[in-house]
């Protein structure tokens, strides 16, 4: 995955907020996502789909469409994929309350809930020097540093990809050498 962010899908009325979609009814109809950039020739459509379902527990089902369970597919061949991944899926469990559905148009969520285990990491910002920690949180680099936070990524993989942003530029000698020595 290149770049990801959360934010509203699924509804009709322009605009949600966080705010909005918990209390307004007019904004009744929004989930809350997760959208993702990524690269086809690393990762199939197909592949992302499976990923979803394992890092995702399915088979939560909410009260709330806000919570619910989801795929938005921005096309017809996506929705295929999506609908096939998840009868595969059905197969194998008892219950899963995910559904697929067309996307409408995503909104950005407010800037806090944006890789929020990230921003919990406040002595990050310090070690690389930052004076607004949105440089941190925004960006494919963000996004991989907030799947290590999480763990999804190990020290090693980390340490390589710290590397690779440096000799593309994404991050400077300082700030490489801050990473590699807190990781």
């Amino acid at each position: 995955m290149k770049v990801t962010r959360v934010g509203y899908c699924g509804g009709t009325t322009a605009n949600p907020t966080y705010r909005k979609v918990c209390s307004d009814p007019d904004f009744a109809d929004w989930a809350e996502c997760v959208q993702v950039e990524y690269q086809e020739a690393e990762l199939s459509y197909e592949d992302l789909c499976h990923l979803f379902f394992k890092s995702h527990e399915s088979s939560m089902g909410s009260s709330k469409r806000q919570y619910m369970s989801a795929i938005f597919a921005h096309t017809d061949e996506q929705f295929e994929i999506a609908s096939q991944v998840l009868l595969a899926v059905k197969q194998g469990k008892s219950r899963v309350s995910t559904q697929v559905e067309f996307a409408t148009d995503f909104y950005d969520a407010e800037y806090y809930h944006q890789k929020w285990l990230l921003q919990r990491k406040a002595d990050w910002f310090k070690r690389l020097e930052m004076e607004d920690p949105r440089e941190l949180v925004e960006g494919e680099a963000a996004s991989r540093l907030n799947s290590y936070v999480a763990g999804h990524i190990s020290h090693e993989d980390m340490r390589l990809l710290a590397g690779a942003w440096m000799r593309d530029g994404v991050v400077s000698q300082t700030a490489f050498e801050r990473i590699n020595f807190y990781l």
